[in-house]
């Protein structure tokens, strides 16, 4: 896989359309991963997400939605614990049928079906679908998990070194990862065009984490 370097990547000039719903995005009351799949979903990368905001930004986030052009369905709303506050879940895509799938999927734990509207590569969900599967003996699951699923520490210098590394949100299979690694490169190569501050929040964030 050729290394990129997506910090120096030449800037793009973004249409009126875009700044304005990056903006919008920015102003949304969601952590900045939440914000990175909204993103996604608009420039079609991704099809669905799940959120939760505090019930007393419903309105104003129902509107926000509307006005990207987003379809966001009412989920449960449930009390927060050790607060007064009740948090308000929301499935969003960008037709209603689609966030009703979302919303059926993770209600009736279709791991599949929820790979495929969060955008992961093909050969991720089956492998997960292989995981769920596994049988045997505490120790043959270990060796089998350890033949399906390769992790970070284990991916190739050159590949860890890499931003694009900081956007990868479902585990990686051992025979396939540098194709769905390809996927995460375009999911950041587009943050980075749209919105270089949240890019770099993310992967600021990745590295501090990985960095303890």
């Amino acid at each position: 896989m050729e290394k990129i370097n997506l910090e120096s990547s030449p800037e793009i000039n973004l249409s009126e359309e875009e700044r304005g719903n990056v903006e919008k995005i920015e102003g949304l009351p969601l952590v900045d991963f939440d914000k990175v799949d909204i993103m996604l979903i608009l420039k079609n990368l991704k099809q669905a997400t799940y959120v939760k905001i505090y019930s007393d930004r419903k309105k104003d986030f129902e509107q926000s939605l509307k006005d990207l052009g987003l379809v966001g369905l009412l989920g449960k709303k449930e009390k927060l614990p050790n607060s007064k506050k009740t948090a308000q879940e929301f499935y969003i895509a960008r037709t209603e049928d689609v966030a009703k799938r979302i919303e059926t999927a993770l209600q009736t734990f279709n791991d599949a079906e929820l790979g495929v509207l969060s955008g992961y590569p093909p050969s991720a969900i089956e492998n997960f679908e292989k995981i769920k599967k596994l049988t045997g003996s505490e120790k043959e699951v270990y060796e089998s998990l350890k033949g399906l699923l390769i992790e970070v520490s284990e991916l190739p210098e050159d590949i860890r070194q890499e931003d694009y590394l900081s956007f990868v949100n479902f585990r990686l299979s051992r025979d396939n990862f540098r194709q769905e690694l390809e996927v995460v490169r375009g999911w950041a190569e587009e943050i980075k065009r749209l919105d270089p501050a949240l890019f770099k929040r993310v992967v600021d964030w990745y590295r501090n984490l990985n960095s303890r």
